[in-house]
């Protein structure tokens, strides 16, 4: 997945949800749009470790163009690489997700 399809998919769930959550903070129901927020969050982490962990598209990561992605992966040595750093930083935005959703919960 490029970056650019990356940060859409992203834009499109973000903001819609963000307006929403202004204003149901504003109603009486004070603390359910920053759950929701959290819940957002939470999501855009999982579906980030999703795509870094096992559709390995360490191409998301800053600062990789596409001409560095078509070179890495024509090299063996350098793709393993990165997908051993991209599974760690999947795994490292998991661990960011379950922490927000358990925060979530907490905050209930």
């Amino acid at each position: 997945m490029s970056r650019k399809k990356y940060i859409i998919i992203i834009l499109l769930f973000t903001i819609p949800v963000i307006p929403i959550c202004i204003y149901i903070d504003n109603t009486k129901f004070e603390h359910i749009g920053s759950i929701l927020i959290h819940c957002l969050y939470s999501f855009v982490c999982f579906f980030t470790s999703y795509l870094l962990i096992y559709k390995k598209s360490y191409n998301i990561l800053a600062g990789m163009t596409e001409e560095e992605f078509t070179r890495i992966e024509k090299i063996p040595k350098e793709k393993e690489k990165m997908e051993r750093v991209s599974k760690r930083v999947g795994y490292i935005f998991a661990f960011i997700g379950i922490l927000l959703l358990l925060f979530t919960i907490y905050f209930i």
